[in-house]
């Protein structure tokens, strides 16, 4: 039974070690030959959220033009609520592509170590 379960840590940790090395090889990988790609994956969803921002202004401008109600003010608030949750969402996505150019930046001029990379697929 000990056995069984050393045997299963062992496996872990190895599978652990393994997926953070190939996370960071695919992430040199990209980085040595197309970074448009990640680049494109964080414009895409970018342009989701804000989107989605939009949508809820309209809703949000909307509602406002009706007459005042218990329903409409919950609707109001709700809708409040989560354009400002994909705001914050919005604005870290900015951060993390602003982030991974910096990191792309330092890494073409050979700056960024091992270490770096880690944190930042860590992060990410």
């Amino acid at each position: 039974m000990v056995q069984g379960i050393i045997a299963l840590v062992m496996a872990y940790i190895v599978y652990f070690t393994w997926s953070n090395y190939r996370k960071l090889q695919n992430l040199k990988q990209n980085m040595d030959n197309d970074p448009n790609i990640i680049l494109q994956e964080y414009d895409d969803q970018i342009a989701e959220l804000k989107d989605k921002i939009a949508t809820m202004d309209k809703f949000i401008s909307k509602y406002r033009e009706l007459p005042p109600s218990l329903t409409i003010n919950r609707s109001i608030k709700k809708n409040s609520k989560q354009r400002e949750k994909l705001s914050s969402k919005l604005e870290s996505l900015q951060d993390k592509k602003d982030q991974f150019i910096k990191i792309l930046e330092d890494y073409r001029a050979g700056k960024v170590d091992k270490q770096m990379l880690n944190q930042w697929l860590h992060d990410n």
